[in-house]
């Protein structure tokens, strides 16, 4: 990420997992860090600070509509990815129901904290609808998405829908 506090957040959020996951599982060896991360403050349209052919997956939920330069950052995930390593990008589709993303969140959650995240993010809809419609934000058909990821060097893109039907989702790889 590029600001300081939502790698801050993720890393918390990290922690509060691990402890989860540990307690509900009862792992046999509690002190061992079964989920590996690493945080990296950098901004993608700028590059990504990893040498060539470092990762075996790369994934960037949601980011792609919100940057000035998507095919810059897609040829830097291309760099950065091994030979047949795989690529999962999504985006809001456009004219995404940001209420139906809240309406399936809470039906699955019975956590007051988590519903109250929930009526937050669908509060910030109805900004990110009007950028969308200034043409600040784009937001990404099924064949947008497969034909930026191809350009950029992907093959063997295939799409999906997630988030509630409301996003759009591809998937695919570097050649060797």
């Amino acid at each position: 990420d590029f600001v300081w506090e939502a790698i801050s957040s993720a890393s918390e959020r990290i922690a509060e997992l691990r402890t989860d996951f540990t307690s509900r599982i009862g792992l046999a060896c509690s002190n061992g860090r079964f989920l590996k991360e690493q945080f990296v403050l950098a901004d993608l349209e700028v590059g990504i600070p990893f040498p060539a052919e470092f990762f075996h997956h790369a994934c960037c939920n949601l980011v792609i509509s919100y940057l000035q330069d998507p095919a810059t950052m897609l040829k830097e995930l291309w760099r950065v990815l091994r030979p047949g390593g795989r690529l999962v990008i999504s985006s809001l589709k456009p004219n995404a129901d940001l209420s139906e993303i809240y309406r399936n969140f809470v039906s699955f959650t019975q956590d007051p904290l988590e519903i109250e995240e929930g009526r937050q993010l669908l509060n910030n809809a109805g900004l990110i609808k009007e950028k969308e419609a200034a043409g600040i934000y784009h937001f990404y058909s099924e064949k947008e998405l497969r034909e930026i990821a191809r350009k950029a060097g992907f093959y063997r893109a295939k799409t999906f829908r997630s988030f509630s039907n409301q996003a759009n989702l591809v998937i695919a790889y570097k050649g060797y």
